[in-house]
């Protein structure tokens, strides 16, 4: 309904009129109860205040020993509702947290400088989408690409914005396939070929130098290299790796 302050303030002095008015005007119709989050009781993934059966609802927030804000954020109906901010102990901010009927839905972390420092969505209790980090001059250091819990790409990129690495993962979010390395010029510095989340083979480029490397596998674990060889630009094979008696990978130059 809207109030009409000629009514209100009809028969007052003129000073209490003015009171009254910024009064309807500036005060909330129903200010939010705001409680600590230790005077709250969780049952049954609802929050209620102590000795009640009524669902809270309003704002709930958390301190540190010293004091310090450790949490806020909203509360409708027994469920963290909206943006949740934290910070940590020396009062920076942490991240932010945003909350959809008590499930998280994103959330996004902060470097002590204040930019941002992680962003992500997550559905089902779990990340999903993509997932991006960043440096503390906001620029980007990775993505990390979800898809129903499981990782299916990854990129990393240098301060300058190049991309550095890539890399593909198979159904069970095991590094699968070729993780590429990028050297000077987006020339491939480093090859690596997976297949289930084990390194069968490596081509690095480096000194004028390559290296290539097979592996073989017992029991999901490496027990002998093959086929490992250094060669200069004419393909001479100057040495290779092996395994030693003792376990241990030792290499034989020629």
């Amino acid at each position: 309904m809207l109030l009409k302050p000629y009514r209100i303030c009809s028969g007052l002095s003129l000073s209490f009129q003015l009171f009254v008015l910024l009064l309807v005007l500036e005060t909330p119709a129903c200010a939010k109860k705001e409680v600590e989050l230790d005077q709250l009781q969780e049952r049954n993934n609802i929050f209620y205040e102590i000795n009640s059966e009524k669902a809270f609802s309003g704002i709930a927030f958390e301190r540190y020993d010293n004091g310090q804000m450790r949490d806020k954020g909203e509360v409708v109906e027994g469920k963290r509702e909206g943006e949740w901010h934290t910070w940590k102990e020396n009062g920076v901010k942490y991240g932010m947290i945003k909350f959809d009927k008590g499930e998280i839905t994103y959330f996004i972390g902060f470097h002590d400088n204040g930019t941002k420092s992680l962003e992500t969505d997550i559905k089902n209790h779990a990340l999903t989408g993509t997932t991006i980090g960043y440096d503390e001059n906001g620029s980007r250091l990775f993505e990390l690409k979800w898809k129903n819990k499981i990782p299916q790409s990854y990129k990393s990129f240098s301060s300058s914005g190049k991309l550095e690495i890539t890399a593909s993962f198979n159904g069970q979010g095991e590094l699968d396939g070729q993780v590429i390395s990028m050297g000077q010029g987006d020339k491939s510095n480093t090859l690596c070929h997976y297949e289930n989340g084990f390194l069968v083979r490596y081509d690095i480029d480096m000194n004028n130098t390559k290296y290539v490397g097979k592996y073989q596998y017992v029991d999901k674990k490496p027990v002998l290299m093959i086929g490992s060889y250094y060669a200069n630009k004419k393909n001479h094979i100057i040495g290779w790796d092996r395994i030693g008696n003792d376990g241990k990978p030792e290499q034989v130059i020629v």
